[in-house]
């Protein structure tokens, strides 16, 4: 099995590694999430904020996760550049009645709202203002900093934190990409972290079948 295959990279999936400027003193990756995760439990409103694949859905989801008994659901919004339409596993709501079959009652949610600047600033002030009247906690992710809204992480991807990852995802298996070969990946893509497991993704099905890669 390839380790860099979307079921092992995908943010709905994957293992969220913190980098290390994140974990000081005894900070453990776990205790440094369960921080992160009662920050979320305690705050109606909170954005995660950084550049394109660098660990937010990865991130707020293993947050969500780590919140479920603390709300009585917890739900995921993704918005995309173009989207007309809202959508959450199982369930699609138009953008003319978006909350209908979403909030049903008072309880406590938490939502995940993956990619927040997708939508207009008007209409984002309604969808923030509408989901916070309902008792909703929102987690955001977001490219830029958005006003208003406090800040949980800022994310920056490094090289080092990204050959952390790559490293950890293959330790299992006898053939390893070497470093420089997982450096040039992280440089090629820019940083997207992303984008860079995709390539690796090739990279690795190459060195199980010829027994080498070449930087």
């Amino acid at each position: 099995m390839n380790p860099f295959s979307s079921q092992f990279v995908n943010p709905l999936h994957g293992t969220y590694i913190a980098p290390d400027e994140f974990r000081s003193g005894s900070n453990t990756n776990h205790k440094l999430l369960d921080i992160l995760a009662k920050q979320v439990q305690e705050t109606r409103l909170l954005q995660i904020v950084g550049p394109h694949g660098c660990g937010k859905s990865t991130l707020a989801y293993r947050l969500a996760i780590r919140s479920m008994k603390k709300f009585a659901s917890v739900h995921s919004v993704i918005l995309r550049p173009g989207n007309r339409v809202w959508t959450k596993p199982e369930v699609q709501w138009n953008f003319q009645r978006p909350f209908d079959s979403f909030v049903e009652n008072d309880q406590n949610k938490l939502v995940i709202v993956d990619g927040i600047e997708a939508i207009g600033w008007i209409t984002r002030q309604v969808f923030i203002r509408q989901l916070v009247s309902q008792n909703c906690n929102l987690l955001l992710t977001t490219h830029r900093n958005l006003w208003g809204i406090k800040t949980l992480v800022k994310l920056a991807p490094s090289v080092e934190h990204f050959c952390s990852i790559a490293n950890e995802l293959q330790e299992e298996y006898e053939k390893q990409i070497s470093d420089a070969v997982l450096r040039k990946a992280f440089f090629d893509n820019r940083g997207n972290y992303r984008d860079a497991f995709w390539q690796l993704y090739d990279v690795w099905d190459k060195l199980n079948k010829n027994n080498e890669v070449r930087a």
